[in-house]
């Protein structure tokens, strides 16, 4: 069978899965019959709409970041942000995303764009594959994950191919901080077939010190894969419960959860044994809307999966769902928002939806949504939206613009803002990945990364009559101290000394270091300073001389000033400590991790 062949036959399967359905392409999952011509949705079973601002003058950049080939097209990006210094101008970002180049049968290659510098400037190219995979075979669904030990970025692809069994493969390569060039690609498992998969890093359950990365993906069945050695080999994988659409997440206590499409309904699964065996999954949602039938509720011939896409604040635990669905009617036109929902026992029950876009007119629609929260417990989203150029539903076309909203109380509102200056126009997105004839596709997902200073969003752009990769950055606002700050601060990577800081009235804060001494005895100082906004000076004092009891003498205590110190706080959960002392102990940079907060009080930045 030829190449056109194949993919006239794909297509047409599709298209008797669909039915009265438009088609959805490859790679999408297995859905029920489908039901749009039925469904109906009254006003009375509207969700609760969220209270939202506009705020137009949040965006600090928007940029292009692909190489611009003329007749290239630029999809599903996936992208990470590490904070380095000060400000959101050191930023370091790992962009990757699926570039599609112009020719009779699909060149489909994962481009990269790399920033040291917060978006400013970017490096960008090519990543190679794996010298086992033909040059030919499509590549496609890149993701991306940090390794907190090292903070090396992880990036990880798919190949596939009908004529040639070892392209069908997952694949990973790898880079440093500080402009670290990648590795070469390591191909990590051959599979019948591989599609739809995201990873995430963090330590094992009870092992600090041990970091374990995770993919979750369809591979004719649905697997979950652990690596033990940072992505360069598969120590297991585990069947995974549902249908597709697998994120995974990591927090801080090494606890793995997934968020999950499952059959028509959004599903949740933890794990707390570094993802040997999972808990028993939770219908998060059963949403309105089949997959099939959400992609007819929106004007144009793209398909518009149902996937819930999750994130866990560090501050809290809280852990918030996202997803898009059908929510209203009017005559025979559907409105599809985003709705918002949230845990706050560890996925054991969820709250309503809430729609948290701020238009609630029909026929603009709001749909793929991605979630992030940032070290303070901010609450970032970002979606696709046709409210400035709303269509019908039945429309061969759409116009899509991306827009961004951003929530400081725990998701019980949020300001939103439009980051397209012009809309994607879907009749211009015609793509097929294994040549022949090709259909509209936007992507199933664009991408949110969050840094200690800023929020970075990346998505399809159109400029020029082209369909590049746009970027956007939105600026937080720097942390001030208030008295949520008090409470114990320790380094995660360092264990075994830490900070006791206090908020004092008059805008002075107390800080006593327990630490060590250059020749490995127990030491203590600190001391009274003054703050602004985010940062602290401390004349710091030593104390010395004592003896424990009942040999204490309050005549020996000595109390010589040992140097100053900089306490500068970016959220509630992280600082920087700066120290320049004597006696031996010199000068440098102590990075400093929210351990607990005193009762009663509040941290929100």
């Amino acid at each position: 069978m030829s190449i056109r062949m194949q993919a006239v036959w794909l297509l047409s399967l599709t298209l008797m899965l669909a039915g009265c359905q438009r088609a959805l392409g490859p790679g999408f999952g297995p859905e029920p019959p489908c039901s749009a011509n039925a469904l109906v949705v009254t006003n009375a079973s509207m969700p609760t709409a969220l209270p939202v601002l506009a705020d137009n003058a949040a965006v600090r950049l928007q940029k292009r970041v692909d190489a611009r080939i003329t007749g290239a097209q630029a999809w599903e990006p996936s992208m990470v942000a590490q904070s380095v210094g000060n400000s959101a101008d050191t930023d370091q970002l790992t962009l990757v995303w699926m570039d599609g180049r112009p020719g009779s049968v699909t060149d489909t290659r994962i481009a990269y764009a790399r920033s040291m510098d917060g978006g400013n400037t970017f490096q960008s190219g090519d990543l190679p594959k794996p010298s086992q995979v033909s040059a030919a075979a499509p590549t496609f669904d890149p993701m991306t994950a940090i390794l907190p030990n090292t903070h090396e970025v992880l990036v990880a692809a798919m190949t596939r191919s009908f004529t040639l069994g070892s392209d069908n493969t997952l694949w990973s390569s790898r880079h440093g901080v500080d402009g670290a060039p990648f590795e070469a690609s390591t191909r990590l498992l051959q599979q019948t077939s591989v599609d739809k998969g995201w990873m995430a890093a963090g330590p094992a359950p009870g092992n600090a010190s041990q970091i374990v990365l995770y993919m979750a993906y369809n591979a004719g069945n649905r697997l979950l894969s652990r690596s033990l050695d940072g992505g360069r080999t598969i120590a297991s994988s585990l069947p995974l419960p549902g249908t597709i659409g697998y994120q995974p997440r990591v927090d801080r206590n090494g606890r793995l959860t997934l968020t999950y499409f499952d059959n028509g309904r959004l599903a949740f699964v933890a794990s707390d044994d570094g993802g040997l065996t999972l808990q028993a999954p939770v219908i998060v949602a059963t949403p309105t809307a089949t997959s099939l039938s959400i992609t007819t509720s929106i004007p144009g011939e793209f398909r518009a999966p149902i996937f819930l896409m999750h994130a866990i604040d560090p501050t809290s635990g809280r852990i918030y769902g996202v997803y898009n669905d059908v929510t209203a009617q009017s005559g025979n036109q559907l409105d599809v928002d985003i709705l918002l929902t949230y845990s706050d026992d560890g996925g054991l029950t969820w709250s309503a939806g809430s729609i948290v876009n701020g238009d609630g007119d029909v026929p603009g629609d709001q749909f793929m949504p991605w979630i992030e929260v940032d070290a303070r417990g901010g609450v970032h989203l970002a979606w696709f939206d046709t409210r400035e150029h709303p269509g019908l539903d039945q429309d061969g076309f759409a116009l899509i613009d991306v827009w961004y909203a951003y929530s400081a109380d725990r998701g019980q509102r949020f300001t939103e803002t439009r980051l397209t200056t012009q809309p994607i126009d879907s009749a211009r997105t015609r793509w097929a990945p294994f040549g022949g004839i090709g259909s509209q596709f936007i992507g199933d997902y664009l991408a949110l990364a969050v840094s200690d200073h800023a929020a970075y969003v990346a998505y399809p752009l159109s400029e020029n009559n082209e369909l590049g990769m746009g970027l956007s950055r939105i600026d937080l606002p720097k942390a001030g101290i208030t008295a949520g700050y008090t409470g114990t601060w320790i380094n995660q990577a360092e264990p075994g000394h830490g900070m006791l800081i206090e908020i004092l009235p008059d805008n002075r804060l107390l800080a006593w270091w327990f630490t060590f001494t250059p020749d490995g005895q127990q030491a203590w100082f600190g001391g009274i300073g003054t703050y602004s906004g985010n940062l602290a000076t401390i004349q710091v004092i030593k104390a010395q001389g004592g003896r424990f009891l009942p040999n204490f003498n309050p005549a020996d205590i000595q109390n010589p000033v040992l140097g100053t110190m900089q306490i500068r706080f970016d959220s509630c959960m992280k600082g920087q400590v700066d120290y320049a002392f004597g006696q031996g102990f010199g000068s440098g940079t102590w990075s400093i991790d929210r351990l607990t907060v005193a009762a009663g009080l509040n941290c929100v930045d």
